[in-house]
C-alpha cells in the first residue's frame, strides 16, 4: 500500500496517504465492478460492432507475499485494458480452476449476444476444467506454453514436441 501511497501527489507524510488510501479500499460504500460494469459492457459492445469479435487475455499476476491478481482484459490496438479482475490469495502457484471459471462466467454475462469469442492465455489458465468451460461456452482458446510442453498424440506418435 505503501508503494502506492508514495505515488499520490501531495503535502501529506506517506503514513497518512497510506492510512486514507486504506480507509478508501476498505469502504463498502465503494462497489467497483457495479460502477465499472457499465463501461465494460460499451467497450466489448463496440469491439464486436467493429470487428465482429471479442478478442479477450487472461492472466495473473503476483502482486505481493500472498497475493494475485486475476484479470481478463479486451485486446484493443495492442493494449489489454481490464474488463475484470479479482484477488486470489495465494503465496504461490496460479489461482484455481474454480476461481478462474467463475470470473470468465463474470465476464461472459457482459458480452454481447452471439459474439465470437477468442481467449489468449498462459499456462495459469490451463486447468482441465477451465479448458472445458470455455469449450462449453463455444470461446476459441489459445495457450501460451513452455518450450518444454509436449503433447501425448497417440498411441503411434507418443509424445510430441508442442
Amino acid at each position: 500500500m505503501s508503494k502506492i501511497a508514495c505515488k499520490i501527489p501531495g503535502e501529506a507524510k506517506l503514513t497518512s496517504i497510506t492510512r486514507r488510501l486504506s480507509r478508501l479500499l476498505d469502504n463498502p460504500a465503494i462497489r467497483v465492478r457495479e460502477w465499472y460494469e457499465p463501461i465494460a459492457k460499451q467497450w466489448l459492445e463496440a469491439q464486436f460492432r467493429h470487428i465482429g469479435e471479442i478478442r479477450l487475455i487472461v492472466g495473473g499476476t503476483k502482486i505481493g507475499y500472498g497475493h494475485q491478481l486475476l484479470i481478463v482484459c479486451l485486446a484493443y490496438r495492442k493494449r489489454a485494458i481490464p474488463i475484470a479482475w479479482t484477488w486470489v490469495k495465494h503465496v504461490r502457484g496460479h489461482s484455481t480452476a474454480r476461481k478462474q471459471c467463475a470470473l470468465q462466467a463474470y465476464v461472459r454475462k457482459l458480452l454481447p449476444k452471439g459474439a465470437a469469442v477468442f481467449l489468449v492465455g498462459d499456462t495459469a489458465i490451463g486447468a482441465v476444467e477451465v479448458m472445458r468451460q470455455l469449450d462449453a461456452w463455444h470461446w476459441f482458446c489459445v495457450l501460451r506454453q513452455k518450450t518444454s510442453t509436449h503433447v501425448w498424440v497417440n498411441e503411434q506418435q507418443g509424445w510430441q514436441d508442442y
